[in-house]
């Protein structure tokens, strides 16, 4: 393997890696919210969340 390719091959390891970790990130914090929302869904008792079965009016 040529040097070159080698210096791309590591950078696009360090891209995917980076990538992980913000999905990770990303993963967590959704997790955080939906818990947030249904916790004020249950010491509120308002829906924080549309159901995507109800009709617009």
């Amino acid at each position: 393997m040529k040097q070159a390719q080698k210096r791309d091959m590591a950078a696009l390891k360090q891209c995917n890696e980076e990538l992980e970790q913000t999905l990770q990130q990303a993963n967590l914090l959704i997790l955080a919210l939906n818990t947030m929302i249904e916790t004020a869904e249950k010491d509120g008792g308002a829906r924080a969340l549309k159901r995507a079965d109800q009709k617009k009016v």
